[in-house]
């Protein structure tokens, strides 16, 4: 197929694009597919139709381009080629400013495209799809153009049968457009320059959290040694009916729980070995990716165990069981010989003591 041909095969699915994943997939594994050969001549096409559609075309022109660059940097091949040079993303940063004039024009309509167009900048922004510098700057022109837009009088027209079939389309469109939004707003990608991407402590393996030999505080803790001959099998259950449960205990205290300085160190092993990949690597596999970035902040700004904790806890198994029972289930507890041990873990309240 000719380079003619493929421009007018891509301006045919330009014009029948709209809000459904289906249709924005479609156009984006087309242009992906031909982007050696036709890179610059499909990306004409997207800016011409761009300048020449409606403003609900324009708007998934703009949805369209988020997803591209996204996809783009996904199928990014080889380390050596920089993100800002993979398919499509230089184009997009290039001409971002005139994009935004075409998406939100100079007049007061611009308004309606406004809030969805600066949630995809955000998106960008944060994942570091396009350059920080780049979008900020963009930003902060769409905000200086809004308060502008906002002083021009509004004029009040008669609406056309035409007119409100197309004001229908473009509310079922925006529904779809958020919707998918939503979905993606925490979808990072991960560039292919960057192999290994520290994973978030939630998702470390137990056993690197944990001691190599835990001890159990009692016959019900979750923890399993492999020192153990068999598995214990928990006694309590979640029954709702207080008249039959004498002997029934409710779940146990989390004291089994790895102590935060655990996590952290876990994290501190993974950006060790994040920063002995980019040394071995070097060059452009040194920049953060947003999900470190993001991590980190959340990570600096979490306090240690302490009593609010313990409270906030007290106050999520009195809510589940109730003062009176959880009471009276600790005084069972204490006299129908479990244990004294058990009493600790499970009839008492947690203390900040218990975590240590």
């Amino acid at each position: 197929m000719d380079p003619f041909e493929v421009r007018m095969q891509f301006l045919g699915l330009l014009r029948k694009l709209n809000a459904s994943q289906q249709s924005i997939q479609k156009i984006v594994g087309y242009a992906l597919k031909h982007f050696a050969r036709c890179g610059e001549d499909l990306w004409d096409c997207v800016m011409e139709e761009c300048q020449k559609g409606s403003l609900n075309t324009r708007m998934n022109i703009l949805h369209l381009l988020d997803n591209l660059c996204e996809t783009a940097l996904l199928h990014q091949t080889g380390a050596s080629i920089p993100s800002s040079q993979a398919p499509y993303v230089e184009y997009v940063t290039r001409d971002l400013e005139k994009i935004m004039e075409y998406v939100v024009p100079n007049s007061r309509d611009g308004l309606i495209n406004f809030q969805s167009a600066r949630q995809i900048l955000d998106s960008w922004q944060t994942k570091r799809v396009l350059d920080p510098i780049a979008v900020s700057n963009v930003i902060e022109s769409l905000e200086i153009k809004k308060s502008t837009l906002k002083d021009i009088p509004a004029t009040r027209s008669n609406t056309s049968a035409a007119e409100r079939d197309e004001i229908f389309k473009r509310i079922e469109e925006d529904r779809e457009r958020h919707k998918l939004l939503r979905q993606r707003r925490w979808n990072i990608p991960t560039r292919a320059g960057q192999p290994y991407a520290p994973r978030l402590a939630s998702a470390v393996p137990v056993a690197r959290l944990l001691p190599l030999n835990p001890v159990p505080t009692s016959p019900t803790s979750p923890i399993m040694s492999s020192h153990l001959t068999s598995p214990i099998t928990p006694t309590h259950h979640l029954d709702p009916n207080p008249a039959s449960g004498a002997g029934v205990m409710p779940p146990p205290a989390p004291k089994h729980l790895p102590p935060r300085h655990a996590l952290r160190k876990s994290y501190t092993e993974a950006q060790r070995e994040r920063q002995r990949q980019r040394n071995r690597s070097g060059g452009e596999d040194a920049q953060e990716t947003a999900l470190d970035i993001e991590f980190e902040h959340a990570w600096e700004t979490t306090s240690d165990w302490n009593e609010d904790d313990v409270d906030a806890v007290n106050e999520e198994w009195c809510l589940c069981w109730g003062d009176d029972e959880w009471g009276a289930r600790a005084d069972n507890a204490g006299e129908d010989g479990t244990g004294s041990g058990q009493s600790g873990a499970h009839g008492s309240r947690l203390t900040p003591t218990s975590t240590s």
